[in-house]
């Protein structure tokens, strides 16, 4: 399921400045996945950015019992 969701900073960015976005994916199914993120601002040059991020997510470790 994809989520729509929009963040606004509290401060601009400045040009040639950094910043930090955080973004969660439910851990609650396992295997692999494969999601992006699109980041729209107001920059003349490159407006829109796609961020393209994958992994794994493996089912928890269950302790033997002794």
């Amino acid at each position: 399921m994809d989520v729509l969701f929009l963040l606004e900073l509290k401060e601009p960015i400045a040009p040639g400045a950094s910043s930090v976005i955080k973004v969660k994916y439910a851990t609650n199914r396992t295997g692999a996945f494969s999601k992006s993120v699109t980041l729209i601002s107001n920059a003349v040059n490159a407006p829109t950015k796609v961020l393209h991020i994958k992994g794994k997510v493996n089912p928890p470790v269950v302790e033997a019992e002794k």
